[in-house]
């Protein structure tokens, strides 16, 4: 589970205006790595962020998203 709070600042010649929400959603993250050599890593790392709902000057929108990235890194035995 996973609590999310979005905020936006409008600034222009008519006045400033601004809003936030919060939701909660689910969260799913994980990876894997495979030792290459003795120190060497590569792996791969993924999140998952869904079921968000936020309202933000009258309008519905979500801060869903989806992540998937590179893991390079040394370690020892």
């Amino acid at each position: 589970m996973t609590f999310v709070e979005a905020q936006a600042d409008v600034e222009s010649v008519l006045g400033d205006a601004d809003d936030s929400d919060d939701t909660t959603g689910a969260y799913l993250e994980g990876g894997i790595f495979w030792r290459l050599g003795t120190m060497f890593n590569l792996g791969i790392h993924s999140r998952i962020v869904e079921a968000t709902d936020v309202t933000l000057f009258n309008v519905d929108g979500d801060a869903d998203y989806y992540q998937i990235g590179a893991l390079i890194g040394f370690g020892k035995k």
